[in-house]
């Protein structure tokens, strides 16, 4: 149908409306048109009307993608069990090592030192003030107090909290990442141009909304100058009465089957083979989920722990190639971003399954039985400890992992011996006083267990 358009709304305003009249002459060679067919016979008068379409002008085309992000996690090649090098030798100073490889694609790198250094506090000069029509967030406050003052007390809690931080001085911001992969970041604004009070913003960049907001209030509370709760281990929430009593389950069978746990094990290592890496990240978190005693049945737990401790299938060969692979922490680039939250999963997986299988005398058989342990596991373990500097929450992972293995494993104790590991922990533990206190707490128990 057609419509009048008024007349102030020309032919400019919407050119794909304007038309033209094309002769038969435009054609002389009587090509075909677009559509195959061929343009009507008739004489040199007729004409035929076609509307006008826009003009194709560039595309642009990202490159081609890394070795990393071609096919998924599962497609790649698993390395084999060699033992790397346990003091994870760094490139010295000037040098870079590429994260991405291969001609023609995009090459992030990081200059290292050479240098492990405990990190330092957070330390603000001069504050900005709050730009004009500039919106903050609802997890803001104004504090009176001086700048350094707030930085210091939020570094503190940063520390009680357990959560890993990168301090920007000249800025007044700070990078922060809980051990439940939450990234959030904090800012620090002056109200007025004398200093005085302090805006304190925080913002969440991504990551589950309650544990962020739990994260937030206790840090804002602290940049107040208030105390702040030691956080307490997570654990199972607590009921009046058992859960078998309640009306709503009294026809449901309390303890959960073998084949349901099967059945969410295998969902798991279907997604796990996936060809889209989004896809292996949900299956590495489901798996993490199921080992977790605080989120899923002690039975559950316990049987799919069991599986990843023993079975050599391919949830081992995934675990082996996330364990090998050496990455910067904290990458800017979205695809070294998915790899880095793959092997945080994986090392979390591992924590997991062996705090379950500790006490049971299962972890114990498949350490004493299989290669794997003394080859690979252990020595990535200890190269996570021994390089807690760069990410605070791999290493405490890596020393949970260890504590397990230490406190049920003999063959555990005597490779960690040989290799002087008591002097990575003793490192990892002053790193923990510093920036993360569940690390030092960590590498205490592990020192703890090694000397006696």
């Amino acid at each position: 149908f057609f419509v009048q358009l008024p007349r102030f709304l020309t032919t400019s305003t919407f050119p794909f409306f304007t038309t033209k009249k094309r002769s038969k002459m435009s054609n002389p060679f009587n090509m075909s048109s677009r559509n195959g067919s061929s343009p009507p016979s008739g004489t040199n008068n007729e004409q035929e009307i076609i509307p006008d379409e826009p003009t194709m002008r560039s595309v642009g085309l990202m490159s081609a993608p890394s070795p990393g992000l071609h096919g998924s996690f599962g497609s790649r090649p698993v390395p084999s069990f060699g033992a790397p090098s346990l003091g994870f030798s760094l490139p010295g100073p000037g040098l870079k090592r590429d994260i991405r490889q291969g001609k023609g694609k995009e090459i992030c790198t990081k200059e290292w030192s050479g240098k492990v250094v405990v990190p330092k506090e957070w330390k603000v000069d001069n504050l900005e003030k709050v730009p004009e029509d500039f919106p903050l967030e609802r997890t803001s406050r104004e504090i009176e107090a001086d700048g350094n003052e707030v930085a210091s007390r939020i570094s503190d809690a940063l520390r009680m909290l357990s959560i890993e931080a990168e301090y920007d001085d000249e800025k007044a911001k700070a990078k922060c990442f809980t051990e439940d992969f939450v990234s959030f970041r904090i800012r620090l604004f002056a109200a007025t141009e004398a200093g005085q009070p302090v805006v304190v913003e925080v913002q969440r960049r991504s990551g589950s909304a309650s544990s962020f907001m739990k994260s937030c209030r206790a840090i804002l509370n602290a940049a107040e100058g208030k105390e702040m709760d030691t956080p307490k281990p997570k654990g199972p929430p607590a009921f009046r009465k058992p859960i078998g009593q309640m009306k709503c389950l009294a026809d449901v069978s309390g303890v959960p089957k073998e084949e349901d746990s099967k059945s969410a094990l295998d969902k798991a290592t279907e997604l796990l083979r996936s060809e889209q890496n989004d896809i292996n990240l949900l299956g590495m978190e489901d798996l993490v989920v199921l080992t977790d005693t605080g989120k899923t049945s002690s039975s559950t737990a316990s049987f799919v722990a069991r599986h990843i401790v023993i079975e050599e299938d391919y949830i081992r060969e995934v675990l082996t190639r996330e364990l090998e692979r050496n990455l910067f922490p904290n990458c800017d680039g979205v695809a070294e971003k998915m790899e880095e939250q793959m092997q945080k999963l994986a090392l979390k997986l591992v924590t997991n399954a062996f705090a379950v299988t500790a006490k049971d005398g299962c972890l114990n058989d498949a350490v004493s039985s299989q290669e794997w342990y003394s080859e690979c596991v252990i020595p990535r373990l200890m190269t996570q400890i021994k390089t807690a500097n760069d990410s605070p929450n791999a290493a405490c992972m890596a020393a949970c992992a260890m504590k397990s293995l230490l406190s049920c494993s003999e063959d555990a104790l005597h490779h960690v011996d040989e290799v002087g590991g008591a002097e990575a922990f003793v490192e990892a533990r002053a790193v923990g006083e510093k920036v993360h206190e569940k690390l030092a707490s960590e590498a205490n128990e592990c020192i703890r267990i090694i000397e006696n």
